[in-house]
């Protein structure tokens, strides 16, 4: 499993980018320009700029918003609520219990008793 940090309600995984630099992306998804993402890692707004190059490179992107659209694609990063639903949907899909395993909208458990009956008729 890969490394993971989260930032806020965001989590980046380890391995495309460095670990400096998905912090520092974590930053831009969440709105912060430059100056504010090196205020809060407390770095230069250079070192900042510099990291944010890396990741474009890395990312073959353009500018900012084009990293961060193809980092979300990719998986590299995503929303907390994102990664527990779908935690959570894979975990039901998995477990046995038969309320999880089986759920059937009352509409569609109606539609399944009409059919049964109509076919007994």
């Amino acid at each position: 499993m890969p490394n993971t940090i989260n930032h806020n309600d965001w989590q980046a995984e380890i391995g495309v980018l460095a670990e400096r630099e998905a912090h520092y992306l974590l930053g831009f998804v969440q709105g912060l320009t430059g100056k504010e993402v090196a205020r809060e890692f407390g770095v230069s707004p250079n070192t900042v700029r510099k990291a944010s190059v890396r990741i474009m490179t890395k990312l073959h992107a353009w500018k900012m918003t084009e990293a961060i659209a193809k980092a979300m694609a990719a998986g590299i990063i995503r929303h907390l609520a994102f990664a527990l639903m779908l935690s959570l949907s894979v975990g039901s899909a998995l477990t046995d219990d038969p309320i999880h395993r089986n759920r059937v909208s009352q509409r569609a458990r109606r539609h399944q008793e009409d059919s049964h009956v109509t076919a007994n008729v």
